[in-house]
């Protein structure tokens, strides 16, 4: 249901968010919310761009980024940024200081998109080096994977950042992407940082400190 266009079945897709009769329901309930992103997404690069405004939509949302399961939170959090109301804008900045760290991740990019300065700091986190030790994967190949995605994910959060908001005090995320770029080989390696992420670093310090 999410892949269409259209509202029809959303309601649907909330009522498998909400259904929480145990185990067994944690993955029908992540799909269901990510399906509600994905349909906000389509929805929003139609022309011209239309909202998804199902009435039980925002409270549903609102409910779930408080849910106990840090699976749920993580992709109401995803869904939240796609929304984009007042509200669930004013949810995200609360989610950047979620336990959760994917849940923190998933807000602040929502929120740099949008030049909201409360996601600097979850950013910068990102970004540090050190802080490899808290992604997990169920195989250590997959760690040199997951990192990339991530880094690149919040240099391009921090570079539509720089742009909507360049007023914002970007230092605590400079500060990060220079410690990437001046690393040397083996604390590159140690974090699982790619050659490739080192040179998106290095373009998106210089655009945030040209300002351009």
């Amino acid at each position: 249901l999410g892949e269409f266009d259209v509202e029809d079945g959303t309601d649907i897709l909330l009522k498998a968010a909400k259904t929480n009769r145990g185990e067994g329901d944690e993955k029908v309930r992540d799909a269901a919310i990510q399906a509600i992103a994905v349909r906000a997404y389509n929805l929003s690069q139609m022309k011209p761009p239309q909202q998804l405004s199902t009435p039980e939509l925002e409270p549903a949302l609102l409910a779930l980024a408080g849910d106990t399961d840090p699976v749920i939170r993580f992709q109401t959090a995803y869904a939240l940024g796609h929304i984009g109301t007042p509200a669930a804008i004013k949810q995200l900045e609360t989610m950047v200081d979620d336990p959760d760290a994917g849940t923190r991740y998933n807000a602040a990019v929502a929120l740099a998109h949008r030049g909201n300065p409360k996601s600097i700091d979850t950013l910068a986190e990102m970004l540090d080096m050190n802080e490899v030790a808290g992604i997990r994967s169920e195989k250590d190949e997959g760690k040199p994977f997951k990192r990339t995605v991530l880094v690149v994910s919040a240099i391009d959060a921090a570079r539509a950042l720089a742009r909507q908001n360049p007023q914002a005090n970007l230092a605590p995320i400079t500060s990060a992407l220079e410690q990437i770029t001046t690393a040397d080989k083996a604390a590159l390696q140690k974090a699982y940082i790619s050659p490739r992420v080192v040179t998106d670093a290095r373009v998106a310090l210089d655009m945030i400190k040209s300002g351009k």
